[in-house]
């Protein structure tokens, strides 16, 4: 009976409206080898090999005046249920309707992904398996050149009787405003600001807001592209220190021949100074909804900048090369140096701030219109500092190794009234 019911539905639209439905899979397999991906190895440490599969269907449809998403996915390793036993997997990634009020406002609503300017503060981190969402509220206005989004989110664990205690690892709220206005074709500024609601660990009422403010401005004509962004935040963590923290980056891509583009910049995290030991607050700036594996290294040492530096911050000049083969075939090499921002101290002494040198060289090549294979090696040249922040043995070959498969189906009709 339901199946007749959803077979009626669909048989009648074209009756009823003009729309757009679509359908779209994934099929992402990756293979890795691990062998001093996110730490060092060890003397005598044996490599780790699997393989990955992200497996992720979604459903479009769209009116003039109604949109909706519902994408759900599967994330596993190869074998890691027994063959004859079923072990549910399928989670609902996104699920989201979005109400066009007319040409300049609109609100979405439900489980949804959300990218900002370059995902250094608000991404998808696309690069993992599960991807990330938000459960949220986001009313878009235009105004010729100008944008704004303003975000709104409120977590729960369960329904409650009585009032609203939430005990998981995440904010409890997150609201946030971004702006974005185009004063030319080649310029343009957006500013994030956005307030994070963290509840105390083993309180019921006591809430924490973490405050981030952030201006960015991109300038492209002809071969030269610039990217400059700065950030600043305060307020409390969840354990009740004040925060006083910045962030800034510079990213400069210049393109030297048609097939190669040049980037030079740098991304600079502030952090703790271990030696001022009257200082009682909190410096070390956290990007945590952000990309960390698109900015700091494939090998992914630092994706989570407060603890992965051990709250000294993190400073990252980096040169990458980009060259297009062809319309199927591109090939980068990436390098990037890293360093604490501030001193840490391990003891009783200040340790040396350079961290090492990661070098990222990977290769994309379509081979079908709707599939393509990515494969990259990376290495880490680790100092001493680097053993002491990240753990491992400085003097073991760190390297890093994966093969992806990323196959999109997709098909769209028009349903025509």
């Amino acid at each position: 009976m339901k199946r007749c019911v959803v077979l009626l539905f669909f048989i009648g639209l074209p009756f009823v409206l003009t729309a757009q439905f679509g359908l779209e899979g994934e099929i992402r397999p990756r293979f890795e080898f691990r062998d001093g991906y996110k730490a060092m190895p060890l003397e005598g440490s044996i490599p780790a090999m699997f393989v990955n599969q992200r497996t992720r269907l979604t459903i479009h449809f769209g009116t003039e005046k109604l949109v909706t998403k519902i994408s759900v996915q599967d994330v596993r390793i190869w074998g890691n249920e027994e063959q004859k036993k079923h072990v549910p997997g399928f989670a609902v990634h996104e699920a989201w309707a979005e109400l066009m009020f007319n040409e300049n406002v609109s609100l979405r609503a439900g489980r949804q992904e959300l990218v900002y300017d370059n995902q250094r503060f608000l991404a998808n981190n696309n690069w993992n398996s599960q991807a990330q969402k938000h459960d949220a509220a986001l009313l878009k206005l235009k105004h010729n050149s100008l944008r704004g989004h303003l975000g709104l989110a409120f977590n729960q664990q369960k329904e409650l009787l009585s009032g609203t205690n939430y005990e998981l690892n995440n904010y409890k709220y997150l609201n946030f405003l971004w702006l974005s206005n185009e004063f030319s074709k080649d310029f343009s500024l957006t500013a994030l600001l956005m307030a994070e609601g963290f509840q105390r660990p083993e309180t019921q009422n006591t809430l924490y807001i973490r405050g981030t403010y952030v201006l960015n401005a991109q300038f492209n004509k002809d071969k030269v592209k610039f990217y400059a962004s700065s950030a600043f935040q305060n307020g409390r963590t969840n354990e009740g220190q004040q925060i006083l923290a910045w962030y800034a980056a510079l990213d400069f891509k210049y393109k030297i021949i048609p097939k190669l583009t040049l980037a030079v910049g740098a991304e600079v995290f502030s952090g703790k100074d271990a030696m001022d030991t009257l200082n009682t607050k909190y410096n070390s700036f956290n990007s945590y909804f952000g990309s960390g594996h698109s900015f700091n290294g494939h090998m992914d040492y630092f994706t989570d900048i407060p603890v992965h530096t051990k709250n000294a911050g993190l400073m990252n000049p980096y040169l990458k090369l980009a060259y297009k083969a062809n319309e199927k075939t591109n090939l980068n090499a990436d390098f990037h140096y890293f360093a604490l921002q501030n001193n840490y101290v391990d003891q009783n002494i200040a340790i040396d701030k350079n961290l090492g040198i990661e070098t990222d060289i990977y290769l994309q090549r379509k081979i079908h219109p709707m599939a393509q294979v990515q494969l990259g090696y990376s290495f880490m040249l680790g100092s001493e500092s680097m053993e002491i922040i990240r753990g491992g043995d400085n003097e073991q070959w760190a390297h890093w190794a994966y093969v992806m498969l990323t196959v999109k189906p997709k098909n769209t009709l028009m349903l025509q009234k």
